[in-house]
């Protein structure tokens, strides 16, 4: 298709998805199953290290307003920092480590997947 709109077939590429699409669908009234109804969730999802801009996330949330809650899910050795900030300010939610088959309905009830990585 974008061949067809005019872009040089040299600039289109086409990549593999790394997770099973199978299972990675989108599930209905995951807000409601996970208790985020009227609120707005942003995800995070990954390792916690300072290369995941875990600590720009927890800086930030500080700045949402009340309906905004930051929810992380991962470990590592901002884990101690992530549980602390969860148990301090009401707007962030440690998720814990999630299994594959927990992911799908997170990612489904989050309104917005961030990725801060540097």
């Amino acid at each position: 298709e974008n061949i067809d709109l005019g872009i040089s077939k040299h600039k289109v590429k086409l990549y593999t998805y790394w997770i099973d699409l199978s299972k990675f669908k989108k599930i209905d009234n995951a807000k409601e199953k996970l208790g985020w109804k009227n609120k707005f969730i942003i995800l995070f999802v990954g390792r916690l290290v300072i290369e995941k801009g875990v600590l720009e996330l927890i800086a930030a949330a500080k700045l949402w307003k009340e309906k905004t809650t930051l929810a992380i899910a991962g470990n590592g050795p901002l884990e101690a920092t992530v549980r602390s900030a969860s148990k301090n300010n009401h707007y962030i939610k440690y998720l814990g480590s999630l299994t594959q088959e927990q992911l799908p309905l997170h990612y489904s009830g989050a309104d917005l997947v961030i990725v801060p990585s540097s």
